[in-house]
């Protein structure tokens, strides 16, 4: 019979997090204009340098551990911009042409310029006519206006 092998546990030192980068942290976790993705991987950072076990993190926020450590080596190697800003994702390509979209845009700023500011219906149908795409939906238009930050009230 083989001699059982051990194997020692490693350890890793402590995470922990700058003041600045605390704040950047805190930033991105209070403000609602990131994406999903960038804020777990806040609270990821957040709960980390709080001391909470990689395990009862990857529990609460529904992620697998091996995600909570992939955050902290990535933080850890390539500093927390890194780990905070959003890599574009190639993404499935768009159906719409890109100009369709200003054109929503331009004609939403125009007219709320008047004081009557179209539904986004009314702004789909519109370029459902202008553009000839019977399939955009209301949600592509809203995503559009969204993306430029102007406000339709969701």
């Amino acid at each position: 019979m083989a001699p059982r092998r051990t194997t020692l546990p490693t350890i890793r030192a402590p995470f922990r997090l700058s003041a600045g980068d605390r704040r950047a942290v805190e930033s991105v976790r209070r403000t609602g204009d990131r994406s999903a993705r960038q804020v777990t991987r806040a609270h990821v950072l957040a709960a980390l340098d709080d001391g909470v076990p990689d395990a009862l993190i990857a529990a609460v926020l529904g992620l697998n551990r091996s995600t909570v450590w992939r955050i902290e080596a990535t933080c850890r190697l390539s500093g927390i911009g890194v780990v905070l800003s959003e890599a574009s994702r190639s993404g499935r390509p768009s159906r719409f042409p890109p100009e369709a979209a200003d054109w929503v845009r331009r004609r939403f700023e125009r007219f709320a310029r008047t004081g009557q500011p179209p539904s986004i219906g009314q702004l789909q149908q519109a370029v459902r006519d202008e553009f000839g795409l019977d399939a955009i939906s209301r949600e592509t238009v809203r995503r559009w206006l969204r993306a430029d930050r102007v406000s339709r009230g969701s």
